[in-house]
């Protein structure tokens, strides 16, 4: 039980701040154009005591077929769903938020780590 709590009480020490902005950046080098696509992963530490809104952002390079998007954004099991901006081109290389703000349930929060998929 004494390790258990030093472990605990470690993770709570390396929680960020209560009004900390956090980023991170899931990606992919090559290209997805096959039956299987890519499959993309990151974790992030996120404080248990706050409440999140998240925001997704995307290069739209190679995106200009109705094919190519997003097809399933997940944080910890909840589906925000698929992003398909649909560019002019296959050469935009501009960023656009596929969601905005979107608020997490507590209960997606509560472990402290988020898995996004």
């Amino acid at each position: 039980q004494n390790s258990v709590g030093a472990s605990w009480k470690a993770l709570a020490a390396d929680e960020p701040l209560e009004d900390e902005i956090l980023e991170v950046v899931v990606s992919h080098v090559g290209s997805c154009n096959s039956e299987k696509g890519c499959k993309e992963s990151a974790k992030l530490r996120v404080n248990r005591n706050v409440d999140y809104e998240v925001t997704v952002v995307t290069v739209l390079v190679d995106m200009a077929e109705p094919s190519e998007k997003i097809a399933s954004i997940k944080i910890n099991g909840l589906e925000l769903g698929e992003c398909n901006l649909s560019p002019e081109d296959d050469y935009d290389c501009t960023f656009e938020d596929c969601f905005l703000r979107k608020r997490l349930p507590t209960q997606v929060t509560s472990s402290g780590i988020l898995d996004i998929r």
